[in-house]
């Protein structure tokens, strides 16, 4: 199975507010948005954001 180009779309609005998290911590070109899912939670899965 091939892994799509585009694995996570966002939105618009979600973009800026990550750029916005990112401008605010001041190591926007030294970090990048990581998005994890776990088993667990209501639907069976957790999903997490985070800047590293």
């Amino acid at each position: 199975m091939e892994t799509p180009q585009e694995a996570v779309q966002l939105t618009d609005k979600a973009a800026g507010k990550v750029k916005d998290l990112l401008a605010a911590n001041g190591k926007a070109d030294e970090q990048a948005l990581r998005v994890a899912v776990r088993g667990g939670g209501c639907s069976g899965f957790q999903y997490a954001l985070a800047l590293d």
